[in-house]
């Protein structure tokens, strides 16, 4: 075993196992393990409890920053890293947080109250707890404690449930997830989650739910779609065998491809058959499909008994890198598309690159839409990566035959050129909803960049134009009104035209009549009582929210760009 690197710390509420976790891994890794609640007791010369009575809370976290920066000092001096049981308040202060970034991987041990109480009734060691001895009036005593420190956990590299894992199970996942090739978590308080990206994950997806702590004691749903099930793609066959290998109940339902899917008469025959089999909300629904089936899965989950939990895998390009990350889940209505929805964190994002080699072309082109969408909006480095390696994108591998488990796990470590870049835009887009979870301080909205062309481009041609070829034109669309507003230059549109033209040529709107264009943009989501926001370009790797966006505007815009100019 390698010595680390850097620490590992585990951090979450009282009762989580952080101190038996730890020890367990340390010796794994052949680590030192630091339980900083102990060291403080043994630096103080007496137990916490008396510290707290006696000297009062400020003095014991003034003993644990102190701690905690010659732990993070060590590390960065070149020293072995450690495994580190933090205290359950040690994150509440942002010094700590930043000597936590710096020096380590942070994982919160997240449980329910239930599961805590049930460890901790019998604890009289802890000083902010030992005045609870019912559930309920535990709840009530250190929900603020709780929802004190949350923020804190929520800074976590990865999260696991550990309802139902022994520690031993714990420290097992942790070793695990730290050889799969990239992970972020979503950090939304109490609603954080997992992204796993790594080749290969379809084939062992039983296990790393178990690692994560989201296979449930009940059934599993796998919501997915004829075309991922049938004899040349078993998708839904390679899941179901792979869950059922570790004992679980699964039973898949199927939904249509495509937008079809998207109507209320789908979602309640969800629910009908949720019901049927007195589907509690301590199942899971697993979502396996592209962009609609993240939809429509989602929203039924969201709207099943209030809520019930799921796990989101892609199998698309839209899906990896846009559809089922944020919780946006809808349904359409006549009206327009995705009208109808709810928001709904998903537990965790499940990303298996090689998913991308079973994809049709016009739904491959259109996820590289939403990539370039990130490179204009938030790293022009993406952009740069996409101009030197544009033709190997394009040109991705694909497989013929039969899949099975085994061919799977043989596509591991595709060393193709996009996956850098997935990453790039999940971190992107994670770091954006974290920020502004349901678009209200307008962190958020930047991701719509492009959308509000793109929508009505699609609206107008009565959806003869696919969505992804909607976005790459909307985009080309705003490019043209950033230039007219000054904020791109001539060079910055041959740029982004060079990679989109490749997606959508400017003359699938050559027939769409302005008045239709403009009319379609009424229903906009994004237009509000002051008038249009549209999402402009600022250079390549920036954008900002123009305010009252007028008709002429837009119509000159897109004039523009039919015009091929």
């Amino acid at each position: 075993m390698l010595e680390l690197k850097r620490n590992i710390y585990l951090t979450g509420f009282s009762g989580s196992g952080k101190s038996a976790v730890g020890e367990i891994l340390a010796s794994r890794l052949k680590a030192e393990f630091i339980d900083l609640d102990v060291i403080v007791s043994e630096r103080a010369g007496k137990p916490l409890l008396t510290l707290f009575e006696e000297d009062g809370e400020q003095a014991f976290r003034m003993l644990e920053q102190q701690l905690l920066m010659e732990i993070s000092d060590s590390v960065k001096s070149g020293n072995p890293g450690k495994v580190v049981a933090l205290g359950g308040g040690a994150l509440i202060d942002p010094a700590n947080q930043k000597m936590v970034a710096e020096s380590g991987i942070l994982i919160w041990l997240r449980a329910r109250w239930a599961n805590l109480f049930c460890r901790l009734t019998d604890c009289s060691d802890r000083p902010l707890l030992h005045q609870a001895d019912k559930l309920y009036d535990f709840i009530a005593f250190n929900r603020p404690f709780y929802e004190g420190r949350v923020p804190g956990y929520a800074h976590c590299d990865l999260v696991l449930d550990v309802d139902y894992l022994e520690p031993t199970d714990v420290a097992t996942a942790i070793t695990r997830m730290m050889d799969c090739q990239w992970f972020l978590t979503v950090q939304l308080g109490e609603r954080t989650h997992t992204v796993l990206c790594d080749s290969g994950l379809l084939a062992r997806i039983g296990q790393v739910l178990f690692q994560l702590g989201l296979l449930p004691r009940g059934l599993v749903w796998l919501i997915t779609t004829h075309r991922l099930d049938d004899e040349k793609l078993p998708l839904t066959r390679i899941v179901r065998e792979d869950l059922e290998s570790t004992k679980q109940e699964v039973r898949v339902l199927r939904i249509p491809d495509g937008e079809q899917a998207k109507t209320t008469e789908e979602v309640t025959r969800i629910h009908d058959a949720l019901l049927g089999a007195g589907t509690s909300r301590d199942d899971l629904i697993i979502a396996l499909g592209g962009g609609t089936v993240s939809d429509v899965a989602g929203f039924a989950a969201a709207t099943y008994m209030r809520g019930i939990d799921i796990v989101q895998i892609p199998t698309t390009l839209v899906g990896m890198v846009d559809a089922a990350m944020g919780g946006k889940t809808a349904i359409n209505h006549p009206k327009g598309k995705n009208l109808i929805g709810a928001f709904h964190q998903p537990k965790a994002i499940l990303i298996d690159p090689v998913l991308l080699n079973t994809s049709a072309d016009e739904v491959f082109l259109a996820g590289l839409s939403e990539l370039v969408k990130y490179g204009c909006i938030a790293d022009k480095t993406i952009i740069e990566e996409c101009e030197a390696n544009w033709t190997d994108i394009l040109n991705r591998p694909t497989w013929e035959e039969r899949w099975t488990r085994e061919d799977w796990l043989e596509l591991s470590g595709n060393p193709w050129s996009l996956i850098p870049l997935i990453r790039k835009g999940l971190a992107i887009k994670a770091r954006l909803v974290s920020a502004d979870e349901r678009e209200i301080t307008g962190e958020r909205m930047l991701l719509n960049f492009g959308h509000t062309f793109g929508h009505a481009f699609e609206r107008a041609s009565d959806y003869a134009i696919s969505h992804g070829q909607a976005i790459a034109l909307g985009m080309k669309a705003s490019f043209r009104l950033g230039f007219m507003k000054g904020t791109v230059t001539s060079d910055d549109i041959a740029r982004i035209d060079r990679l989109l033209d490749a997606l959508a040529p400017n003359d699938l709107i050559a027939g769409l009549k302005i008045d239709s264009i403009l009319s379609a943009i009424k229903f906009d989501k994004k237009k509000s009582r002051e008038g249009l926001k549209v999402i402009i370009p600022i250079g390549i790797g920036s954008v900002e929210i123009a305010e009252d966006v007028g008709e002429e505007e837009l119509s000159i815009a897109v004039e523009k760009l039919k015009s091929q100019m």
